[in-house]
């Protein structure tokens, strides 16, 4: 039984927090770009130290919108990795994230594994 619920575990793990990043890694430049995502902690065990990853949850909270895209202009692309379908509990909870995400044009999203998927924010 403890068999079987680690492999569950591991399955549930991969599909929905290692291959999303993985993927992402793929495809983005991972020195000069910036990815904001709320799996940074899975971003900096699988990513190496030059990804340049900004969690979304500390939009608005930990860090300035007005200071994060001052930073994001000077980047070559902004990626968001986000769940798609987010609930109503998410974003009240994270609402500067969200005001965030809404000022920007979202072009190109793609899904790239499990519940997530990668769209490019067009900074101005």
């Amino acid at each position: 039984m403890i068999r079987s619920l680690r492999k569950d575990w591991q399955e549930v793990e991969w599909k929905n927090r290692i291959a999303p990043v993985v993927s992402t890694l793929q495809n983005v430049n991972v020195s000069q770009d910036y990815i904001v995502t709320d799996l940074s902690m899975v971003f900096q065990v699988f990513g190496g130290s030059t990804v340049r990853i900004v969690d979304q949850y500390s939009v608005g909270t930990m860090i300035s919108s007005n200071v994060l895209t001052r930073s994001l202009k000077e980047a070559r692309t902004v990626w968001w990795l986000g769940r798609y379908g987010a609930d109503d509990e998410d974003r009240k909870r994270y609402p500067g994230f969200y005001q965030f995400v809404q000022k920007y044009d979202t072009r190109g999203c793609r899904v790239v594994s499990g519940p997530f998927s990668l769209c490019r924010l067009l900074v101005q």
